[in-house]
């Protein structure tokens, strides 16, 4: 069980097991230097990983835009 290749594939099994189903979704809006929630709901990991990807590569190409 030393073996590296061993010991990254039993941390990558239970990272799978222990992977959530449902996760909070917080939006928040940031006016100035303060932020408030304006949506919270429950998603499922999936689906709230690809909205959050989405997110990002949105706010990484807005950067772009202002380069």
């Amino acid at each position: 069980m030393n073996d590296p290749e061993t010991l990254v594939h039993a941390l990558n099994q239970a990272l799978t097991q222990v992977q959530p189903r449902y996760v909070l979704v917080i939006v928040t809006e940031r006016q100035g230097s303060e932020s408030k929630v304006v949506h919270a709901e429950w998603r499922e990991f999936a689906e709230a990983l690809a909205l959050y990807d989405g997110a990002r590569r949105i706010q990484h190409n807005d950067g772009e835009d202002k380069a």
